[in-house]
């Protein structure tokens, strides 16, 4: 089967913000919910891995560009805590359809 693998880059400060994912085949969002009176993590970037399911285990490496935006005033320059949350979509996690039309009387 296949899936499609998406990696999220976070600069987390303190305590992790729990995400809510909207989760499509190759359109997952992420939105983070603060839930910590820490600041919000800061998102620095995603990568998406398209993968079919032949083994129990796959390693891969992906090279990622970070966007590290501008610097606030409580950020560190020297150390960052760089934390990454995986997704995995399966090609097919939902089918649906309607049923064919039909006819019928309500009666009074």
């Amino acid at each position: 089967m296949e899936y499609c693998l998406h990696l999220f880059v976070y600069d987390v400060h303190g305590d992790i913000d729990p995400p809510l994912i909207i989760a499509n085949w190759d359109e997952t969002h992420l939105q983070p919910i603060k839930t910590s009176l820490d600041r919000p993590d800061d998102f620095l970037g995603m990568a998406t891995i398209y993968l079919t399911a032949t083994q129990k285990e796959i390693r891969t490496t992906t090279p990622m560009a970070l966007k590290l935006g501008r610097l606030k005033q409580s950020s560190s320059l020297y150390t960052r805590k760089l934390e990454i949350f995986a997704t995995a979509a399966p090609a097919i996690s939902r089918v649906s359809k309607w049923s064919q039309p039909f006819s019928t009387q309500i009666l009074r």
